[in-house]
């Protein structure tokens, strides 16, 4: 599922619709998403990141709290790998 998920706008939200559908495995996708960004190709990670949003924005609608709380928990690691990621590719530009 995460691996053949491309920057198209249906691959996105076909992926965040059939991940608020199964929010009953919340945790270990949410733990699938944190493995994917920290371990992915650089091009890879924002895409994961956008994922991450319609997923919230999904299960906001739906009010449904699973994902939210369990993408949450490892959202400090996550954004921590990202700025890692932004700060390299600033301080290659100099």
């Amino acid at each position: 599922m995460l691996k053949d998920l491309t920057v198209t706008e249906l691959s996105i939200k076909g992926t965040s619709n059939y991940c608020s559908l199964n929010c009953t495995s919340s945790e270990e996708i949410a733990k699938m998403l944190e493995e994917y960004i920290l371990n992915s190709r650089k091009d890879r990670k924002i895409l994961y990141i956008y994922l991450i949003h319609e997923i919230f924005l999904e299960t906001l609608a739906k009010n449904n709290n699973k994902f939210i709380v369990s993408i949450g928990n490892r959202l400090k690691n996550i954004i921590s790998n990202f700025s890692t990621y932004i700060n390299f590719i600033n301080y290659q530009k100099l």
